[in-house]
């Protein structure tokens, strides 16, 4: 993966434009750079390294050990739902402990572009932190959307990715369908917050979400 140092920059980008010919708007940190902007470099072995300890640690409450390479979202999400479908509510606080464990051993370090790995970082930072009472607190009727709606889920995240500067996260209305207004407010979240995490210079741009 790749982190990012700048070239010659001459100031801030308006609406991802530049004033001046020959400089583009570099995303990540919405500045004018001119050439073809900021030059790929990469990132610090020993921030690579720490990650990848702590995920290591963090996986191993799952049975699942890194040989060359960490499980992708798509697999780690099979694991995660079998544990949370075999505990409940209670399983789902354990999990918060390990996830909030694996924060702490990872401490300001954690870059997503410096990651080897993709489990959810920032989804579960909110649901385990400032998420975690309203999560708990309906735990059973989320994971019913996620057991026995989740072709609605998917076409909202399609949707999402189709037209969030347009509709913002809106088409995660289908938690709110089943869950009421909290349950929007959560899916809304669990959207910001993923969306951040490997886009963080959409940050400002983002829709806030309310109950």
């Amino acid at each position: 993966m790749l982190g990012l140092i700048q070239g010659f920059c001459e100031g801030p980008c308006t609406n991802y434009e530049c004033p001046s010919q020959g400089f583009i708007c570099e995303p990540k940190t919405l500045t004018c750079c001119n050439g073809t902007g900021p030059t790929a470099a990469p990132c610090p072995a020993a921030g690579v390294q720490k990650i990848r300890s702590c995920f290591v640690d963090y996986l191993k409450n799952f049975n699942i050990t890194i040989a060359n390479s960490a499980p992708t979202l798509g697999q780690f999400v099979v694991y995660l739902n079998k544990f949370l479908d075999g505990g409940g509510v209670n399983a789902f606080k354990t999990f918060c402990g390990w996830s909030n464990t694996r924060n702490t051993c990872i401490g300001p370090l954690y870059n997503d572009d410096c990651a080897t790995t993709d489990i959810a970082y920032g989804s579960d930072n909110w649901e385990c932190g400032p998420g975690f009472s309203d999560t708990s607190a309906n735990f059973y009727c989320l994971e019913n959307v996620r057991e026995n709606h989740n072709s609605e889920r998917g076409a909202c995240v399609q949707q999402l990715v189709n037209s969030i500067n347009q509709n913002g996260f809106s088409c995660y209305n289908v938690y709110k369908k089943y869950c009421r207004a909290v349950g929007g407010y959560v899916g809304c979240n669990l959207a910001r917050s993923s969306t951040i995490e490997t886009e963080a210079f959409c940050g400002p741009y983002l829709p806030i979400c309310s109950k």
